[in-house]
C-alpha cells in the first residue's frame, strides 16, 4: 500500500505545481495588459504583487512572499521580451528605410 500512497502523494504535488504555474501565467497576463494599456513597465511590474496576491487569496485563500517575489520576477522577464521585440523591430524598420535611400 506504501507505492500507492506516494503515488497519490506525487500527483497532488504535480497538480499543486501546476496550480502555481497557472496562477503565475494569470497574474502575468493580467500584469501585461496593464503594460500594453498604460505603456508604462514600472506600473505593470509594481501591479504584478497585488494581482496575485488577490488571485492567490481568492483561489487558495493564502499567500506567500516567495511567490509573490518569483511572480514579479516572471513579469520582469515578460516586460524585457516586450522592450527587446520593440527594439528589434524599429531596427529592423531603421535598417530598412536607411538601406532605400
Amino acid at each position: 500500500m506504501t507505492f500507492w500512497d506516494e503515488f497519490a502523494y506525487s500527483i497532488g504535488f504535480f497538480n499543486y505545481i501546476g496550480l502555481l504555474f497557472e496562477l503565475f501565467f494569470i497574474t502575468s497576463c493580467l500584469a501585461t495588459i496593464v503594460y500594453i494599456a498604460t505603456k508604462n513597465q514600472y506600473i505593470s511590474y509594481l501591479a504584478t504583487a497585488p494581482i496575485f496576491f488577490v488571485l492567490a487569496h481568492i483561489f487558495y485563500q493564502t499567500s506567500h512572499i516567495i511567490l509573490v517575489i518569483i511572480a514579479m520576477s516572471i513579469q520582469a522577464l515578460v516586460i524585457l521580451f516586450i522592450q527587446k521585440q520593440d527594439l528589434l523591430g524599429k531596427l529592423a524598420s531603421k535598417a530598412k528605410t536607411s538601406g532605400v535611400e
